[in-house]
């Protein structure tokens, strides 16, 4: 099975394969595309547009998925769709809704066969709901057609960003990343040595000025108690203990 032309392209870049190799799968995939596109009906090369990825197939029920992509695939899978409704409890229900409601200007009544469901469509917005617009329920949104014409083209440009990215770290000597990692790692160092200076000089401006002279040991360095020397304390032990014993 011959590999695929990218990633031929990536390992002859490398060395793994040699560019012999590389040419000869790129001949290998070019003829079974060749002869994969002569066995295809004309109407089915035909059949794949700009206008069909983003519209989709009329079959296809996953084109309501701003994120799908019909191929070609759908037209084999889904084919027309459903012509009609299938479920006869919707058709009935439907119907005595539409009876009741009368639809506004710019609003028209479409049927998807890949969904075999009705849906409402505003020309003016282009805008579409399932319920009637003026049920209260009813909160009309952007076509999965619109959202895919947005969402596509801005999806394959960070591709062809990440591609080129990865292409460039590739193609770099391996020395050239050890020195950008060596200078990260200085920077993430200096960074946390900066920090922890800040944070120190944070806490001793709320201790105050004092607090790089006092010991660890001494209350005063860490609660609320007046700072003292090394004697303080002792003359009430003393007026305690003559107390005591008189």
């Amino acid at each position: 099975m011959p590999l695929p032309p990218a990633l031929a392209a990536r390992l002859a870049k490398r060395g793994i394969i040699a560019k012999d190799r590389r040419k000869e799968n790129d001949e290998e995939e070019v003829i079974a595309e060749s002869y994969d596109n002569e066995d295809e009906p004309e109407v089915t090369k035909k059949s794949i547009t700009d206008k069909t990825k983003f519209m989709g197939y009329p079959g296809c029920p996953n084109k309501v998925n701003p994120y799908h992509m019909c191929s070609l695939f759908c037209l084999s899978r889904w084919g027309k769709g459903k012509l009609k409704p299938d479920d006869r409890d919707y058709k009935a229900k439907y119907e005595a809704m539409m009876k009741k409601i009368h639809l506004p200007e710019h609003w028209k009544e479409k049927y998807d066969p890949g969904c075999g469901r009705h849906y409402f469509w505003c020309t003016r917005t282009d805008k579409v709901s399932w319920l009637p617009p003026t049920h209260s329920k009813c909160r009309p949104v952007e076509a999965a057609s619109v959202l895919r014409q947005i969402l596509f083209p801005s999806i394959f440009g960070e591709r062809e960003v990440e591609e080129e990215e990865s292409d460039k770290s590739e193609n770099g000597d391996k020395d050239d990343m050890d020195l950008e990692s060596d200078s990260e790692d200085e920077e993430l160092e200096a960074r946390r040595r900066r920090d922890k200076d800040r944070r120190k000089k944070d806490y001793d401006r709320y201790r105050g000025s004092s607090y790089k002279d006092n010991d660890p040991m001494d209350p005063s360095t860490y609660s609320d108690t007046p700072k003292g020397s090394w004697s303080s304390g002792l003359d009430e032990v003393r007026e305690y203990t003559k107390r005591s014993k008189s």
